[in-house]
């Protein structure tokens, strides 16, 4: 987090591979046809509280490798 831009239009941003990767796992929601995707690491802290979809193993553009993505599809009320 930080600020960036002169003094006249000076705004706060996020910056950092953790907000690259959220912009390119946001970006294949429309590649899947899906609406609300995660990581796998954001999957595994919140598995108990969520409903899941589809699952998809896909590489992301900008990144090495492939990502496992999980698409939530709701809470889960019966906890």
């Amino acid at each position: 987090m930080g600020s960036v831009g002169g003094e006249e239009t000076k705004r706060m941003t996020a910056i950092g591979d953790a907000v690259n990767l959220a912009s390119r796992i946001e970006a294949a929601n429309k590649e899947c046809g899906t609406r609300f995707l995660v990581s796998e690491s954001t999957y595994v802290e919140v598995q108990p509280f969520v409903r899941v979809g589809q699952q998809f193993q896909r590489g992301l553009k900008g990144k090495r490798g492939k990502y496992r993505l999980y698409e939530i599809i709701g809470c889960r009320v019966d906890l």
